[in-house]
């Protein structure tokens, strides 16, 4: 005769081991995240975590990813460990495009859906920002980034506010020699 009880404390025990090893996972992504803006003197609401969709050579795959903004550079790093700095320096232009995909009515019944059809079938929104640059070998290459609708427009006027600030500068400097 099987034991339920045995049963029972199995599955409560992975449930525990799981929770505990995912928690672990957890602090260690926010150490990580902590370390890096503490090294690089980074505050808090300079931080930005988006979807990547490629453009770094030492980060070729898309994934979720944070992002650092400073007054010289942009920092890439994902929860792995891996960063990338895109200094100002080598960029030429930053854009937003917004993207609309409309429901696809073509097959659905609208007998059957009726009034409801607005509900579970909506037009959604896409946020990219395209960072025009030279990578790190020295080819022409565009980051693309993902937003969210809340944040794509901070992202966005922070980054252009940062690469104006930056040619001003630059301008401002003079010349030796």
């Amino acid at each position: 005769m099987f034991k339920w009880w045995l049963f029972g404390g199995a599955v409560v025990i992975s449930i525990a081991w799981t929770w505990y090893r995912g928690d672990k996972l957890m602090k260690a992504r926010e150490r990580l995240l902590k370390e890096t803006t503490r090294i690089e003197n980074i505050p808090d609401e300079d931080v930005y975590k988006l979807t990547y969709h490629g453009g770094i050579p030492k980060i070729p795959q898309s994934q979720k990813i944070n992002i650092a903004l400073t007054d010289e550079y942009v920092i890439f790093f994902n929860d792995k460990g891996k960063k990338e700095k895109v200094y100002f320096s080598s960029c030429h232009k930053i854009e937003k495009i917004i993207t609309r995909h409309d429901p696809d009515l073509k097959g659905k019944s609208i007998v059957l859906w009726g009034p409801l059809v607005g509900l579970f079938m909506k037009v959604k929104f896409r946020y990219y920002i395209v960072v025009e640059y030279n990578d790190s070998n020295n080819n022409a290459n565009n980051i693309l980034l993902e937003c969210e609708a809340e944040k794509h427009k901070a992202l966005y006027a922070a980054l252009n506010k940062r690469l104006k600030n930056f040619r001003r500068e630059l301008k401002l400097t003079p010349k030796l020699g």
